[in-house]
């Protein structure tokens, strides 16, 4: 039978995970909401793709709950005497794991959620009048539905905040039950593939066309990012490496690699979030480049050419660049705050191993002064 605490935290996980799980529902029924309202079968806006990502991590949480559930319950059969096969600690270890990429995940749309609050007039004001005649037969004007997106979008975001804190204290109790020690493992582990996804994420994002021209006034910066994406990847490798092995060396090397990247990462995120809030008069000439390039933002402008294509195509061209900046800034928070779990976690398990060396050494010479 496991001490007080760890009985309490695994009783916890059943409780919780019942809440996480009603924090998924609500996702699914909130995403599903905003899809509605954006009509996204017949026509694709930009509006869709926050509302189809809440639904997918909504059931993700779903499924990740359920897992939980059995991995704390088969724990609490064990504490109550149990004796047949129990995988406990294998199911806690992949929840846990679950629970890190989940938060990643809800982290990520939570900001973009936050974001698209103040770009929800833009986007009806861009693509309003196409949205209306998809949703004529709902009967809502382009006022209601303004005011219907910012709603969804900010009652989604609230709700993936307070699924993240709920989740933590998932990860916590799965912690709590399976060690602390092993658990700062597992987490670096994990974090580094995190870290790598994330720095291949950010290295796509960064060096696709319409993020490396639109809107910015150097064009150099998503370069810059995207190297840092790979300085991520490669670091990441090092990292996981360390932990696996329990290498001390690349642990230290982790621990202070990762810090500074983290540093380069909150400069960078903090420099695209506030480049894509610039006007559009700061955009001057981007709307040629995205008509050169292929990318057809409405039917109405193929045949325009100089200031009517400038009028006609502005605002889809705000809102683009918007949108990419914003995604590779939201990319870059979220690897920021990976990079610093990483970073803490690398420690712990480098002080850790160290004492367990220390102790080790300092027992095989006690041994030895008593056989002298």
């Amino acid at each position: 039978v496991g001490s007080r605490g760890t009985c309490m935290a695994r009783g916890l996980l059943c409780v919780v995970n019942g809440i996480s799980g009603a924090f998924g529902v609500a996702l699914v029924v909130e995403g599903s909401e905003g899809l509605r309202n954006a009509g996204v079968k017949e026509a694709v806006t930009g509006i869709e793709k926050q509302f189809t990502s809440v639904v997918v991590v909504g059931v993700g949480m779903i499924k990740v709950s359920l897992f939980g559930l059995f991995g704390a319950f088969c724990a609490m059969n064990r504490d109550a005497g149990f004796h047949g096969r129990c995988c406990s600690n294998r199911l806690l270890t992949a929840y846990y794991v679950f629970i890190l990429l989940l938060c990643s995940a809800l982290f990520y749309l939570m900001m973009l959620c936050f974001l698209f609050v103040d770009k929800a007039t833009e986007y009806v004001d861009g693509y309003g009048e196409a949205i209306t005649r998809i949703m004529g037969d709902n009967g809502l004007s382009v006022e209601q539905l303004e005011a219907s997106l910012k709603k969804n979008s900010h009652g989604a975001g609230w709700i993936c905040l307070a699924a993240i804190v709920v989740n933590l204290v998932c990860a916590h109790c799965s912690a709590r039950v399976m060690g602390y020690s092993y658990t700062t493992r597992c987490t670096v582990q994990t974090t580094n593939i995190l870290t790598f996804i994330l720095g291949l994420a950010l290295c796509v994002v960064a060096f696709i066309p319409e993020t490396k021209h639109v809107g910015l006034g150097n064009d150099h910066l998503p370069e810059f990012v995207g190297a840092l994406g790979v300085i991520v990847v490669l670091v990441s490798i090092v990292g996981f490496s360390g932990a696996f092995f329990l290498n001390m060396t690349m642990l230290c090397f982790n621990t202070i690699i990762q810090t500074i990247l983290a540093a380069l990462l909150l400069s960078f995120a903090v420099v695209c979030l506030v480049e894509a809030k610039k006007d559009l008069k700061d955009r001057a000439g981007t709307v040629a480049f995205i008509q050169n390039s292929g990318m057809n933002l409405c039917p109405e402008c193929e045949e325009l050419e100089g200031e009517e294509l400038e009028l006609c195509c502005a605002e889809k061209v705000a809102l683009l660049a918007w949108n990419n900046l914003s995604v590779l800034g939201v990319g870059a928070s979220v690897t920021l705050v990976f990079t610093v779990v990483n970073a803490l976690a690398s420690r712990y398990l480098y002080l850790y191993q160290r004492r367990i060396r220390m102790t080790a050494l300092y027992e095989d010479e006690m041994h030895s002064l008593n056989r002298a």
